[in-house]
């Protein structure tokens, strides 16, 4: 669909559109290839098994010694998470209910010499403001306890640390999960990582 979309809008050769299913695929272009701009939906990157902080580290170092602009996609996530890819300062930051038309926008947008500010889709905007002051539902203990398994404590380190029963930590990462919307601990990890890279 973003393939046609390209041919359509931009009348880009067939050439310079290039798809990478995975991570070692993507590095590989990047280093030898570099795009001028990079797609990539949040949960390929943040959702595969094999992405992790150091991989990140890698994507974020290519763009930026090449000056690849990176779009992302994003689904239907809670406010809290679209906030921190927003804060991760992406050249673009769109959502899967987008129109094309908005699509458009933020190409024409990083076709500038030099854009002013990240592009952020209307749609992401309005969430973001009808969110309001619910966009961050997290208590300071829940982020504290976030913070702090992010930095690789274990619920034990953390119980000694804030000089609370194992069992009050282990409720605040439940009640942080639920708010979050996070099902597993490994997409647990995911979400501290971004949080951590939003830092």
């Amino acid at each position: 669909m973003i393939y046609r979309f390209f041919e359509d809008s931009f009348h880009y050769p067939q050439e310079s559109i290039l798809f990478s299913d995975n991570i070692d695929a993507l590095l590989a272009t990047l280093s030898t290839n570099p795009p001028g701009i990079l797609i990539s939906e949040f949960s390929f990157l943040f959702g595969h098994k094999a992405f992790n902080r150091f991989i990140n580290g890698d994507i974020v170092r290519c763009c930026k010694a090449c000056d690849v602009r990176r779009v992302i996609i994003v689904t239907d996530a809670s406010p809290w998470l679209i906030q921190h890819i927003i804060d991760m300062q992406f050249s673009a930051t769109l959502s899967l209910y987008d129109s094309s038309t908005e699509l458009h926008k933020a190409i024409i947008h990083l076709q500038q010499a030099k854009p002013s500010a990240p592009f952020i889709s209307s749609y992401l905007k309005a969430r973001m403001r009808s969110a309001g002051r619910q966009r961050f539902p997290l208590s300071p203990g829940e982020r504290e306890v976030l913070h702090m398994m992010a930095q690789g404590f274990t619920l034990n380190e953390i119980a000694q640390i804030k000089h609370r029963a194992v069992s009050t930590i282990a409720t605040q990462k439940h009640n942080a999960m639920k708010k979050l919307g996070v099902t597993s601990n490994s997409e647990l990890m995911k979400y501290l990582l971004l949080m951590e890279n939003a830092r």
